[in-house]
Order: structure tokens, then sequence, then C-alpha cells
């Protein structure tokens, strides 16, 4: 039997690709720490409805703009320290903001509502 599993080329590219990785394999992955939030966009006859994933922000943090069309949600840096010592850390709120454009949405009546780290808006059509 062969002991040598690898040929040389195949051991250089395995050193390549581990050098690539280096001492970073345990970082998550970079679209983690991007700065924005998931959103969804449904539309109706009369309104569209934007849901939009803000897990533990507060109302007080978000701020909802309609402005020739185009939908802004800003989210606000969430400064509250904990005092525990963390040796990972991923949820770490940053201020983020996404734009949609509605060509046709009503910038009056606009509801919006925050449940479970949902936020629901809810826009009128015009016409």
């Amino acid at each position: 039997m062969d002991k040598s599993m690898f040929t040389n080329t195949d051991r250089n590219l395995f050193s390549i690709e581990f050098d690539i990785v280096g001492d970073n394999w345990l970082q998550p992955p970079n679209h983690l720490f991007e700065d924005t939030f998931k959103i969804d966009v449904k539309e109706d006859e009369k309104t569209y409805t934007v849901e939009a994933e803000v897990p533990g922000v507060d109302k007080s943090d978000i701020h909802i703009e309609l402005e020739a069309g185009n939908l802004v949600i800003e989210v606000a840096e969430n400064r509250k320290e904990n005092e525990n010592v963390y040796i990972h850390r991923e949820r770490r709120m940053r201020p983020m903001s996404r734009t949609i454009f509605l060509s046709d949405a009503c910038e009056e009546d606009i509801r919006a509502k925050i449940e479970g780290g949902l936020l629901e808006i809810i826009l009128p059509k015009r016409g």
C-alpha cells in the first residue's frame, strides 16, 4: 500500500487553501456582519406592506421616512452596554438603513408597528 496519499501538487494546493483560511477559520463569515437587515415587501390593490427583521430594537431607535417614493428605514445604534464579558459575539447592533422605491406610495396615513422583532410598515397607494 502506498503511504503517500497526496501528490506534491495536492499537498501544495492544500497548503495554499489552508494559508487562505489561516487563523480566521473560527471567525464567522463576513455576511453575518453586513450592516443591514432583511426585508419583505408585499403589495395588494390599495397598499404596500413592508416587513423588516429588527430583533432587539426599540421603536424609539427606528426612523421611517417616505420622500419622492423612497421609503427609508433607519435603525439607530443600540448603545446599551452589558456588564457581561463575551468570549464570542455576533449579535451587535450598528446603525443600519434600507431604502426601497415604491413609486405610487402615499406619504399620508403610513402605519407602523413592531412586534416580536418584526417591524411592519403599511403604506397606502395613491389614487
